[in-house]
């Protein structure tokens, strides 16, 4: 679907395509929480199996670095799990009739949405942006509406459709 047949959908099926986007994007959080998973059990099981050896400051180096590699991926990994339960929280769309949190915004520029940082997300031959609210594009665009402009980067943006 390209953007032109999505903006031309009535409201009804652009919720559609966004709880599907939503539920992909779901899909996206829960091979992320899988892999940080994994590798907070691997960086600790690395942790825990350090051989000593007779040269103690090469195991304590070792064993230093599992586990900040562990600290730091169940830093990410609580991140994750708190993108995964927000965008939990989005099951019930309603309709956006102006930019905000959960809204999907297509603009002449870009498509985006607004929610958790996520980057580029191809979907149905579309690429959309998901962007945190709190990222300074989508300060730019909240509370904005279909029809409104923005300027970003010195870049003036038409937004074409909210929903």
């Amino acid at each position: 679907m390209n953007r032109e047949e999505l903006m031309a959908l009535s409201t009804d099926e652009k919720l559609v395509f966004k709880q599907r986007f939503i539920d992909h994007c779901h899909a996206i959080l829960n091979d992320r929480v899988a892999m940080l998973e994994e590798a907070v059990k691997d960086a600790q099981d690395s942790a825990n199996n350090e051989d000593k050896s007779s040269a103690g400051d090469k195991h304590e180096t070792a064993r230093a670095l599992s586990q900040n590699s562990r600290d730091l991926n169940a830093s990410v990994l609580a991140e994750a799990l708190k993108e995964r339960d927000f965008l939990l929280s989005l099951k019930d769309t309603d309709p956006a009739e102006f930019v905000k949190n959960g809204a999907v915004v297509l603009t002449s520029s870009f498509n985006a949405f607004v929610c958790i940082n996520l980057g580029k997300v191809d979907f149905e031959d579309l690429s959309i942006m998901s962007i945190s609210p709190s990222a300074p594009i989508a300060q730019k665009m909240l509370k904005l509406k279909k029809a409104d402009k923005f300027n970003f980067n010195n870049r003036e943006t038409l937004l074409l459709d909210v929903f």
